[in-house]
């Protein structure tokens, strides 16, 4: 088990972790755009977008479940 200080810097981690999934949602999103207006092929631009979203909604799960742990709820 870990000492309580480091558990407590988790909920920050999943932060950053949410925070860059987030970033990245929205430059696949400029690249769709970018891929749709020029013309091109862009299915699997938006298959991983699917996927980014998917994993930022774990992401968020996760998180929840940390802060639930540290609360004494879990």
């Amino acid at each position: 088990m870990l000492p309580l200080a480091e558990e407590r810097r988790h909920p920050e981690l999943a932060d950053c972790h949410v925070a860059e999934v987030r970033q990245s949602i929205h430059r696949q999103i400029e690249l769709i755009r970018h891929l749709q207006s020029a013309g091109w092929y862009h299915r699997d631009a938006r298959a991983l977008l699917k996927g980014l979203r998917g994993a930022q909604g774990a992401m968020r799960a996760h998180r929840r479940l940390i802060v639930k742990r540290l609360l004494g709820k879990c």
